[in-house]
């Protein structure tokens, strides 16, 4: 592997790092004692991911810039754990956030936009915490969850994306309450919603707002689910 940098069932502090234009991961984190606090960095322009969690590992990625990789910004795979917390994660070539294959943490407060992708992308029985995130400005999806993937999705703001601000697919099951989304410039009346269940999606979705839907197609399902959502100018 050619990543930048490489914590291997090890932990230790990165700060004020510019990394960029790797093969691998920009950060590669991995193993379940690999607990490294990772802040105020850049990482950027890689073939790869920016900052990859893999193999039960942990560790807090703080305030940093993760921009312009080939992969997902950042990767959270294989049981890995760990916290983001006020990123800002924009203009990867692939989901802004990809959290796969068991995968948990928590997300809380980082700035998600303008992915080629989904700006988070939930698959394989992933389970994140995902709080406090604005995530806006989109040609797919804000957030997909497909393959047994869930998420805890609260409080979130979501906004301008042409298809869905939530996609739920192929087995997708996440809990969506308390979220913002709001119509933009990007909706198409006649392609876009709010909320998107479909292809054997699930999903348990409350007390969200929805702002600038009306006479829109806030909801499209082909899935019955208990939906106790509202709208707002």
């Amino acid at each position: 592997r050619r990543a930048g940098l490489q914590f291997s069932s090890a932990s230790g502090r990165v700060e004020d790092c510019e990394i960029f234009g790797n093969v691998d991961a920009g950060i590669l984190v991995e193993k379940a004692s690999a607990n490294p606090w990772i802040s105020h960095c850049t990482i950027r322009d890689g073939k790869g991911c920016g900052v990859a969690f893999v193999d039960s590992s942990r560790g807090m990625l703080l305030e940093s810039r993760i921009c312009g990789n080939g992969c997902p910004g950042v990767l959270i795979s294989g049981s890995a754990m760990p916290v983001v917390w006020r990123c800002t994660v924009h203009e990867n070539r692939a989901p802004g956030i990809t959290v796969e294959q068991n995968g948990r943490g928590v997300l809380f407060q980082n700035q998600i936009y303008g992915n080629a992708e989904a700006d988070l992308d939930i698959s394989t029985q992933a389970n994140p915490v995902v709080r406090h995130n604005t995530l806006r400005n989109g040609t797919t999806c804000g957030i997909t969850v497909h393959h047994g993937g869930q998420g805890v999705i609260e409080r979130n703001t979501l906004e301008n994306y042409y298809l869905a601000g939530v996609v739920a697919s192929d087995g997708g099951d996440p809990t969506v309450s308390c979220n913002t989304f709001k119509y933009g410039e990007l909706c198409s009346p006649a392609d876009s919603a709010a909320i998107l269940v479909h292809q054997g999606g699930k999903g348990h979705f409350k007390n969200n707002v929805m702002v600038g839907w009306q006479g829109k197609d806030v909801l499209r399902r082909q899935s019955v689910w208990d939906f106790a959502d509202r709208s707002a100018d």
